[in-house]
């Protein structure tokens, strides 16, 4: 085992030296990147063996048992953390233009190609490994042992939500780009590729426009199974807080619709109405490889958070073969090294196009709604749900209808709901319907009660849920209605779960019986996203407000004055 580990910490350290060298040739010598470039042409095998090896779990924890980035941060003549060395090789493909000119014969180019593919897979499968995920997302330039202070020193810095904000700086402050990164965190590189803060690319060859968006995907990868890997955490409040930042990063610098963007250029979709046997291979893949961490994970709870929690992000899912075949045009029984190339790189660009639409579903539903609410292309649209609800929600939905049950019974993520909650004012009953897809949640207090009726659509969360009132008794139909538009908005705008969901609708039904008065912007008591009471008043209508819902008021509709009355923030005419 211990000759084991040398032999991967040894790897690790040549692929961090290679990216170490490539960052000095870049930034200090005018063609040093073209001559790393061919300087690498014979390492191709190497690097491929290497991905393939930490693309399995035992490889994955050879190398992280080995801690090969603590030297790599330590030794200054490199000038180059480990994590920045780690970007430069992943980043190493953005410029196969110039391929062109770095050799005079076509198979030497070639094989610089292969190396260069080969560099950002393995690069990408150490960086993606449990070890390294989070050092790669967050941090700036730190070292990787150093990240766990630097986050919590970014998490105690004020963000845009805070209570202690002024009122006035609310009409003064305007979004700013160039904070995004630092609010949430952020890795130099990988921010800089995320808000494509890149040179000018209209001269770039489309081959190299084509490698900049699979490293750009590659990044937001990255991003998304560091955020992924938050929902749950067992660092509670501070992981919390760390899933909110990044949140608010996806949302402020538009993740969803640039994934997207980029997703679609390879995403095959199915031509006709849809069963997952008639879905392209890559759409049968994701829903096998869900089913097999199923069966993998523990019974009952853990069987459906495992299906629905299968990394389509991991090195080992993106760089396999395929189970079903590709398909297409391109022979299968083609036995030229050129068509295994081209067959293996469309299955990588299909693989990873999933893999990131499937992470935005998980990891930001909120926000894949509102970018598929506002697609144009009906067509297209409808080929998406269809895709979805045959290889996707099934286990998606499944993880709700449980998690949504489990708490019923006091056992989902610390909090429960209904009669096993003692400090509340009333009760919340929940009851599932899984062939119908339907919640039932019926809230109680002495003489009255009111039913809620949740109907989850075959492509959730790409569609959203539907809310209708049921029986109610002793509420009034105005606040039955408010509180139906209240838990809409928990589950339509929120990243949270169906059950969460309904928690936070269950905290503010009972804050309204004990007289507070809900937000007018969002209908809650309590925020949904910072779980903050109302408390910006208007010197005018005197309404109070949650400090987010008015700031975004602000910000969306380029005014400074109450929601309500008009009046500008800040101002009182009372005599």
């Amino acid at each position: 085992p211990s000759a084991r580990a040398d032999a991967h910490a040894s790897l690790a350290r040549a692929l961090m030296a290679a990216g170490a060298e490539r960052r000095h040739a870049r930034l200090f010598t005018s063609s040093g990147d073209a001559q790393w470039r061919l300087r690498r042409r014979g390492e191709g095998r190497l690097w491929a063996d290497t991905a393939a090896l930490w693309s399995t779990a035992s490889g994955a924890a050879a190398v992280a048992a080995a801690a090969p980035w603590d030297a790599m941060d330590q030794w200054e003549e490199a000038r180059c953390g480990a994590v920045a060395a780690l970007y430069e090789t992943l980043l190493c493909a953005d410029a196969l233009d110039l391929d062109s000119k770095d050799s005079d014969d076509h198979e030497s180019s070639t094989r610089v190609d292969a190396c260069l593919s080969a560099l950002r897979r393995a690069s990408y499968a150490l960086l993606s490994s449990p070890a390294l995920v989070k050092p790669a997302v967050v941090g700036f330039d730190s070292a990787v042992a150093d990240v766990e202070a630097v986050e919590a020193a970014a998490l105690d810095a004020p963000s845009d939500s805070d209570d202690e904000e002024s009122e006035d700086s609310l009409t003064a402050r305007v979004p700013r780009g160039e904070k995004l990164a630092d609010r949430a965190a952020l890795r130099e590189p990988l921010a800089e590729k995320l808000l494509r803060k890149e040179k000018d690319v209209s001269t770039v060859s489309p081959v190299s426009t084509k490698q900049r968006d699979v490293s750009t995907l590659l990044c937001w990868a990255l991003f998304l199974k560091h955020l992924g890997g938050l929902e749950g955490s067992s660092s509670g409040k501070n992981a919390a807080s760390a899933r909110e930042r990044l949140a608010m990063f996806a949302r402020d610098a538009d993740a969803v619709s640039e994934i997207m963007r980029l997703a679609l250029r390879w995403l095959p979709m199915p031509s006709s109405s849809a069963s997952l046997e008639s879905l392209p291979s890559v759409w049968r893949d994701a829903a096998q490889a869900s089913m097999d961490a199923g069966r993998d994970g523990a019974g009952g709870g853990g069987a459906a958070v495992a299906a629905a929690a299968a990394d389509s992000l991991s090195p080992a899912f993106l760089f396999s073969s395929s189970k079903f075949g590709l398909g297409g045009s391109t022979s299968a029984r083609s036995s030229s090294r050129r068509a295994r190339r081209l067959r293996s790189s469309r299955r990588f660009f299909e693989r990873l196009a999933l893999g990131a639409y499937r992470a935005c579903l998980s990891a930001l539903p909120a926000l894949t709604r509102t970018w598929f609410s506002d697609l144009k292309d009906t067509k297209l649209a409808k080929a998406l749900a269809d895709a979805t609800s045959c290889a996707i929600s099934p286990f998606l939905l499944e993880r709700e209808f449980d998690a949504v049950e489990r708490a019923a019974t006091g056992a989902y993520s610390g909090f429960s709901f209904g009669e096993h909650d003692g400090d509340s004012t009333g009760t919340l009953t929940v009851k599932v319907s899984r062939n119908a897809r339907e919640i039932s949640a019926t809230y109680s207090v002495e003489d009255a009660n009111v039913q809620l009726l949740i109907k989850l659509p075959k492509a959730y969360p790409l569609v959203a849920a539907e809310l209708t009132t049921g029986s109610r008794a002793g509420v009034s139909e105005a606040r039955a209605r408010k509180w139906s538009l209240a838990v809409g908005a928990i589950l339509r705008h929120q990243n949270g779960a169906v059950a969460a969901g309904l928690a936070t609708w269950r905290a503010n039904v009972d804050r309204e019986f004990a007289g507070v008065e809900p937000c007018p912007i969002c209908y809650l008591v309590i925020h949904g996203a910072n779980h903050q009471l109302p408390r910006l008043r208007c010197g005018q209508c005197r309404n109070k407000f949650h400090n987010a819902c008015l700031y975004k008021w602000f910000t969306s509709s380029s005014k400074s004055t109450c929601p309500l009355c008009q009046t500008p923030w800040g101002a009182s005419y009372r005599g």
